[in-house]
């Protein structure tokens, strides 16, 4: 019998990270995205506006060992009948203030991808609650944008994924999905698993360097450790990863502003004025 993923391209697992897990998490987050990097290398850079995001977060989160969280989610590939994929990708969102839903669309990208989401905080109606149209992974799509009166044809298909805090959702991207508003604080974790053929003969298509931290090198880890060898070159260059953007965001993204607000306080911290508001 098929799984629910298989015939739905989406499943959730509630309860996937605890509760003092996630309560760490945004006790974290919450430092990691109050700077952009002009201010360390431990910080943020922005993306946009509304976005912002903390490069190779496997070696910035302290609170809870993201490697071993990615060990834990290739496990509930294994029983979903996906063997022989490699972490790929790891991000680290943060997002408010935005009046804009996410488009509709496929990712229209081939390979396999297996996205997994786990929200740290919001992912409510008003904080970026991610929806998809079950069921269509499976099919023929030649365009991005599903076409006129296709999404009130399948309305009762949608699922919006706002379930409590530490869920794990994992979905296929060719299907049709989007993003709700995000005027409130959304903070997430996203990671990519795709097949190790397919990331070597795709160089520069969503798969990223993994950095491990000797820190983070748990016996769990090292059990595991094949997971983490995905085929990613030095010069790779995906889109939308550290890779491509530490070398196309100058200033880490910064507006005008943040960038003279930082030398400001870095300026008073070096007489001895402490912090600026």
């Amino acid at each position: 019998m098929e799984s629910n993923y298989k015939i739905d391209g989406i499943v959730a697992i509630e309860g996937f990270l605890s509760d003092e897990q996630i309560a760490n998490l945004r006790k974290e987050c919450n430092d990691l995205f109050s700077y952009t990097q002009l201010m360390g290398p431990g910080y943020s850079v922005r993306l946009s506006n509304f976005v912002s995001e903390v490069p190779y977060p496997t070696i910035k989160i302290n609170s809870v060992n993201l490697l071993e969280v990615a060990v834990d989610i290739h496990k509930e590939l294994e029983k979903l009948d996906y063997k022989d994929y490699k972490l790929a990708h790891v991000a680290l969102y943060h997002e408010n203030k935005n009046p804009n839903e996410l488009i509709w669309h496929s990712d229209m990208r081939n390979g396999g991808l297996i996205r997994a989401q786990i929200v740290i905080e919001g992912g409510d109606l008003n904080s970026g609650a991610f929806r998809f149209v079950k069921g269509t992974q499976k099919l023929k799509i030649n365009e991005p944008f599903p076409p006129a009166g296709f999404l009130e044809k399948e309305k009762d298909n949608i699922m919006v994924c706002n379930k409590k805090n530490g869920s794990l959702f994992l979905f296929d991207t060719i299907g049709y999905h989007s993003k709700c508003v995000c005027m409130d604080t959304r903070v997430s974790l996203m990671f990519d698993f795709l097949p190790l053929d397919y990331i070597v003969n795709n160089p520069n298509d969503v798969s990223s360097d993994i950095a491990l931290s000797s820190a983070k090198i748990s016996p769990k880890v090292i059990e595991n450790i094949d997971l983490f060898v995905n085929g990613v070159q030095n010069d790779s260059r995906s889109a939308n990863t550290p890779d491509f953007y530490r070398f196309n965001k100058p200033f880490s993204g910064a507006s005008l502003k943040e960038i003279v607000n930082t030398f400001k306080m870095v300026f008073l911290r070096k007489i001895g004025k402490g912090k600026v508001n």
